[in-house]
């Protein structure tokens, strides 16, 4: 007989081994799990999920040498050429990567501008800035600048120093912002927006909100506090990867105006005349104007904080979720419209007589016959048999005979509970005109 006896110290060294197995796997598989589809054959190394605005030569080596920390993005037209060169000179000078969306079409007649080869520029007519920025301002795009300037167009930079700006915000800890507008030159449409002349930043206003909001020390929301403007915003690194997946966070530390550098707001019409603005997909002039949405940052302070970001899933569950309640909110109103705006008479059960009264005066099988062609909501249906004390019948005399009629047969239509028949007339009686089924 041979036997073979195995040292304890081979024996830890091989469950050592498929340890080490095992745990090599599991880390290739993590790793391979956060690849880029497709790009699992090539090297670990070769892969760059980030990019830049960096414009590089035809020939050589790009320089390194002061590279630009933040980007100035505007929507441009033609016309407002004289305001839009002296923004571009002002951001240029300061070392900021400049990009013209130009929103007109026109692109050759900025060759006139001494920087029109410095800045990118990107044509699509009839667009807003929005609508450019999610399809050219991707967070691994702009990962490499700390702050995004998306600005319209009808703004006054006399007093404006972008560096200094950008010094400020860093000081506050500001994720999202604006620079705040001289009220005696700008159209003001948020006093929170305004400038105060004895501090640098305020993040609330104390004045008078409009809509009757009193604004006060415990508001804790727009346009109280959390509020900027949307012509003007200014994001940080990680707020814009936030903001450009619709995701939102605290709206009373993190957003404020800066007084200390602040802009004119001439409010010029934008994106063309007002004859091209009911035949494009743009923003009216008012459109800015009338209480522009305040960007906050509801969820994105934790996601900026902890690094976290939006999984795909989660975003398309909230969407669906928010979808399937609108529509259901969507069926009743339409249903209870539909019978009661253009219900085959004026006895629709949502009608313009007021339900409730015109019910106390029917009985269940006259309320049927008047209405026995009109497709009845159930909300509605439910609120006369409560009033008529025939719980479940009257529903479903109404709904049986609108299936009759709909050309459904009556052994797959609404069947009427037997207790119902007192609320049913024999055929040819004077109040009902429907069998039991």
């Amino acid at each position: 007989m041979t036997v073979i006896k195995v040292l304890p110290f081979v024996q830890k060294a091989f469950t050592w081994g498929v340890a080490d197995i095992l745990h090599g796997s599991k880390v290739e598989n993590c790793k391979n799990q956060c690849r880029p589809p497709g790009t699992e054959p090539l090297p670990e190394g070769i892969l760059e999920r980030t990019s830049n605005l960096q414009m590089r030569p035809l020939w050589g080596f790009p320089k390194k040498d002061n590279l630009s920390t933040s980007l100035f993005a505007v929507a441009v037209g033609i016309k407002q050429k004289d305001l839009v060169h002296k923004m571009v000179k002002k951001f240029l000078s300061s070392g900021f990567v400049v990009m013209l969306f130009h929103y007109d079409g026109v692109v050759d007649e900025w060759n006139a501008f001494e920087w029109n080869n410095k800045v990118i520029h990107i044509s699509a007519r009839n667009q807003t800035k929005w609508w450019f920025a999610k399809r050219f301002l991707h967070p691994d795009i702009v990962s490499e600048y700390s702050y995004i300037f998306l600005w319209d167009e009808d703004l006054g930079v006399e007093d404006f120093h972008p560096k200094k700006y950008v010094s400020i915000v860093e000081h506050e800890g500001l994720e999202i912002s604006q620079p705040a507008l001289d009220p005696a030159k700008s159209e003001v449409h948020h006093q929170i927006t305004a400038r105060g002349r004895k501090s640098i930043v305020h993040r609330r206003t104390f004045k008078y909100g409009g809509n009757g909001t009193v604004c006060d020390g415990r508001s804790k929301a727009p346009p109280c506090t959390g509020w900027i403007e949307m012509m003007a915003p200014v994001f940080s690194r990680a707020a814009w990867r936030c903001v450009w997946y619709m995701i939102q966070g605290d709206r009373t530390k993190k957003i404020g105006v800066v007084d200390a550098e602040y802009i004119v707001h001439h409010n010029r019409p934008t994106l063309g005349s007002t004859a091209e603005k009911n035949h494009s997909t743009v923003e009216s002039e008012h459109g800015n104007k009338v209480y522009a949405i305040g960007l906050l940052l509801s969820l994105c302070q934790y996601r900026v904080v902890l690094g976290w970001h939006p999984r795909p899933w989660l975003i398309k569950f909230v969407v669906v979720t928010l979808l399937v309640l609108f529509s259901v909110i969507l069926e009743v109103q339409w249903n209870c419209w539909f019978n009661g705006v253009h219900g085959y008479g004026e006895y629709g059960p949502c009608g313009k007589h007021n339900v409730e009264k015109e019910a106390e005066k029917l009985e269940p099988c006259t309320w049927a016959a008047k209405d026995l062609y009109a497709p009845v909501s159930r909300r509605c249906c439910a609120v006369m048999e409560k009033k008529l004390k025939t719980p479940g019948c009257l529903c479903a005399i109404m709904f049986s005979n609108t299936a009759r009629n709909a050309g459904i047969q009556p052994e797959i239509a609404v069947t009427i509970p037997k207790r119902c028949n007192i609320a049913v007339r024999p055929v040819g009686h004077k109040c009902g005109a429907f069998p039991l089924l």
